[in-house]
């Protein structure tokens, strides 16, 4: 755990009543939104994808697994020549000192990535964005332990507020009472992918404080994530044909974008901060789904559910701006 606490040497802004060191580009909050709404589009529109290849009956389905490979796979393809363009890429390409870190966010980059891909095949997508936005939970107390954020009594609140839009959703409740109830494994692996892709993001500031850039971070996570996937593809693997290559490349280029897009987010803004932007995701799969494959919640506790949790990343924007401004 002392990786954690090492000292870094590089600016030091305030923030959150402490002080905190950041990188240079800290300071411009708004361009961070702006990189973290076309994050938004971008994943969004992988969502799509992946519903369609695993659920098409166009052409034969792949499974999750085989899509997480392809898509870091034509993803490196798509961002190496950028890569290769930086400096001292023999150095970068070594990782540094941040071996551990590096790790801890490749494995949880996958794993969180696999888990929702799996839950997009089984179960509508604005129920499985909706349950994954219970990712501001883990991030405020990831961000709080290891990124010294302040837990104030505004975040507890958006905490309280997401699990119960998820309990909503979720509704586990009625396991007890019916036969046939909504409640499975499968809606337990959004919040699953949440509590990962936390972890990843977590990693990436810690990894942005300590000097590394927006492009080797969204290299490394898919040049490593590229053989760790394979491994958890082999045993689902399913024949390729000429037609899926067409979707597979454009999933890649689109993850590329994204995750280029979510880290150089960070680089501008806390991660509290930009969560409340995150419901833009919401929104844009919401949209989508219902233009492609018809898709919207019927059930009034759906509903509320996503209500609750959209409103919680709101109110803790607010409470967060009305605290640093008083």
């Amino acid at each position: 755990m002392s990786m954690f606490k090492r000292k870094i040497d590089a600016p030091l802004v305030q923030t959150n009543a402490q002080v905190l060191p950041f990188p240079q580009t800290q300071g411009k909050p708004w361009l961070g939104v702006c990189w973290k709404l076309l994050a938004c589009i971008c994943f969004a529109l992988i969502n799509i994808c992946v519903r369609y290849l695993t659920t098409t009956t166009h052409m034969p389905t792949l499974s999750p697994p085989q899509l997480v490979f392809f898509q870091n796979l034509f993803g490196c393809l798509f961002i190496s020549p950028f890569f290769l363009a930086h400096k001292n890429m023999t150095h970068q390409l070594r990782l540094g000192g941040s071996k551990i870190l590096h790790t801890i966010r490749v494995l949880s980059a996958a794993l969180g990535v696999l888990c929702l891909f799996v839950a997009m095949a089984h179960m509508p997508i604005p129920q499985a964005i909706a349950l994954g936005f219970t990712g501001p939970v883990f991030t405020i107390v990831l961000s709080a332990v290891f990124l010294n954020e302040q837990l104030t009594a505004g975040r507890l609140g958006a905490i309280f507020f997401s699990l119960i839009g998820a309990l909503f959703i979720l509704r586990p409740d009625r396991a007890f009472y019916e036969a046939e109830s909504d409640f499975n494994g499968y809606f337990i692996l959004p919040i699953l992918s949440a509590f990962f892709i936390a972890i990843c993001k977590i990693c990436s500031r810690k990894l942005l404080l300590k000097k590394a850039s927006s492009v080797e971070l969204a290299f490394h996570l898919m040049f490593w994530m590229t053989p760790v996937s394979f491994v958890l593809s082999w045993s689902t693997w399913q024949p390729i044909i000429l037609d899926h290559f067409i979707y597979l490349v454009c999933l890649g280029g689109i993850a590329t974008l994204a995750y280029y897009s979510g880290v150089k987010a960070f680089a501008y803004s806390e991660v509290t901060f930009l969560m409340p932007i995150g419901i833009s995701k919401l929104i844009f799969s919401f949209i989508l789904s219902f233009l492609i494959f018809q898709e919207l919640p019927h059930q009034g506790n759906i509903w509320i559910g996503i209500l609750a949790i959209a409103g919680s990343l709101i109110l803790l924007q607010f409470w967060d701006h009305q605290r640093k401004t008083s």
